[in-house]
């Protein structure tokens, strides 16, 4: 299934559409690494994207979950990975929300549509699935990508926090 947004296609996969991603994936983690220092160096590219492959083959066994491809002249230019979670606990929601646990759009492709007509493509498949909210997260550091949120009707809910696990002394010092 695929629909039209001028020059760009949006097509939707699972699993036999995976290594499609790869090249986009590898794309995002370099810009992960410009952005957000926070969480230390990147992994090398190859480790990385084996680990990521693998959750999205384990995302994709699950009901309703798709990749949301968007391609220009046959080749991908961005993708979002959806899958679907359980409705809130505290708060009233709908039964199910769409977790989008990956959007990216090629570096030299950003600000010329590609990542609307992603979320356009999200927002149809979700409608067909009777989903109507989706939940996105991106990096401290990863300014546009909060804005791209906010530019679609979205707005923060949660901060995610990194927290050692090592118990540290009143002086903040790690215990030894």
């Amino acid at each position: 299934m695929s629909a039209e947004t001028g020059e760009i296609t949006i097509a939707y996969g699972g699993r036999e559409r995976i290594d499609d991603v790869k090249e986009l994936w590898l794309r995002l983690v370099e810009h992960h690494s410009r952005v957000s220092g926070r969480l230390g160096e990147v992994r090398p590219p190859d480790e990385s994207w084996n680990l990521r492959r693998a959750n999205y083959r384990l995302w994709l066994e699950e009901e309703d979950a798709f990749l949301c491809i968007a391609e220009s002249d046959g080749a991908p230019i961005g993708y979002a990975m959806v899958h679907m979670r359980d409705g809130d606990n505290t708060f009233a929601s709908e039964e199910r929300i769409a977790l989008v646990e990956t959007i990216c759009v090629l570096p030299d492709r950003r600000g010329l549509g590609a990542g609307a007509a992603i979320v356009e493509g999200m927002r149809a498949k979700g409608h067909e699935l009777n989903v109507h909210e989706a939940r996105a997260t991106h990096l401290v550091g990863n300014e546009i990508a909060g804005e791209f949120f906010k530019a679609l009707g979205g707005e923060p809910v949660a901060i995610m926090y990194s927290v050692p696990i090592e118990s540290t002394s009143k002086s903040g010092r790690r215990a030894t």
